[in-house]
């Protein structure tokens, strides 16, 4: 069953490499440009899984983890932070996953494949 990916970046040309990554895997993705839409989006598609850079104007993808991983209704979502930046950010937020960008896209297949089997 095909489930909702919601893709974070305020690159738009890495938001659609993404998302047309998702795509061939079978799911439906959805885009943000930043936290604050990501949030909005999260509470109408109900994601399984969110990609989020961290470095982002409005709210950074750290903050938007956060959020996910305090809400008794999102705890479930799985989130897969990137940044070029130090890893230490995505530590701290309860993210499952970090990928360093620029990301290889046979890993970030996998990491999908394994949060969405």
């Amino acid at each position: 069953m095909a489930a909702v990916v919601l893709v974070v970046d305020d690159e738009q040309p890495v938001a659609e490499v993404i998302r047309l990554l998702v795509e061939d895997l079978g799911h439906r993705a959805v885009t943000a440009p930043n936290g604050l839409e990501a949030l909005k989006l999260v509470e109408r598609e109900k994601p399984r899984l969110v990609i989020s850079d961290i470095m982002m104007p409005h709210m950074p993808g750290d903050e938007l983890c956060r959020r996910l991983k305090n809400e008794p209704e999102h705890r479930g979502v799985k989130v897969i932070l990137m940044s070029a930046a130090d890893a230490r950010r995505a530590d701290e937020t309860g993210a499952d996953a970090f990928v360093r960008k620029p990301f290889d896209l046979d890993a970030m297949e996998r990491l999908v494949e394994r949060f969405i089997p």
